[in-house]
């Protein structure tokens, strides 16, 4: 089993950084195990504490003015979590949620935090890359909605959840990939049929088969 000091390496400011400061770090926080839709915050509250996923994952989403959720990522192990809020002090700006059973996350307060980042500068310097990475991801995923129609998304989405294979299941529920698509279920349910009709696609069930990947590539480019 993956030790807490292995898993909080991956952390993009404790990565390079020496033993004293991983040692410090590990004594500011605690474990805390969490159970299935989890609330660790929500959009509104204020700066929470800086979480570092152990196990399990951690949804950040969003809902528009509609009630529609809009997926904003997935936090997996050895991701931090409450960033911007937690070094800004700023309220949060989304909400996090455990997704299924086993997660735990390293929790760190941020007064702690602000107390170790002056005793450690490197820190400070992987915290700025971090920060930097967020925004990309965040510019990356706003350039997607506004320039990609949804079944440029999809395309996207199965050709990512496809990887180097060809068949593989479906990682998420209908409603789960609508969040992430920003759309709703029954786009994603006829978008994923309009695919097997095109005979992009063979679907069973909950199983995805690649059957032309070369068409899902350019459903999937994005049209100006």
């Amino acid at each position: 089993m993956r030790t807490l000091e292995t898993t909080l390496r991956r952390v993009l400011f404790l990565r390079d950084a020496t033993g004293e400061t991983l040692t410090a770090f590990l004594r500011a926080g605690r474990v805390r195990q969490l159970g299935a839709d989890t609330v660790l915050f929500a959009e509104g509250d204020a700066a929470p504490p800086l979480f570092v996923v152990v196990s399990g994952a951690v949804k950040l989403l969003k809902w528009d003015t509609r009630g529609r959720e809009l997926n904003l990522g997935i936090a997996r192990v050895g991701e931090v979590v409450g960033a911007p809020a937690t070094f800004d002090g700023g309220n949060c700006s989304y909400h996090a949620v455990t997704v299924g059973e086993g997660a735990a996350v390293f929790v760190v307060a941020r007064e702690t935090f602000a107390v170790l980042l002056a005793a450690h500068p490197e820190i400070a310097g992987g915290v700025i890359r971090l920060l930097a990475v967020q925004n990309r991801r965040l510019t990356e995923m706003l350039k997607a909605q506004a320039l990609h129609s949804v079944r440029a998304r999809f395309a996207a989405y199965l050709l990512a959840a496809a990887g180097s294979g060809d068949t593989f299941t479906l990682p998420e529920t209908n409603a789960g990939i609508a969040a992430h698509l920003g759309t709703v279920r029954e786009v994603v349910s006829r978008t994923l049929h309009g695919f097997a009709d095109a005979g992009a696609i063979a679907v069973r069930g909950r199983t995805v088969t690649l059957l032309d990947r070369a068409a899902l590539t350019i459903d999937a480019t994005p049209t100006l």
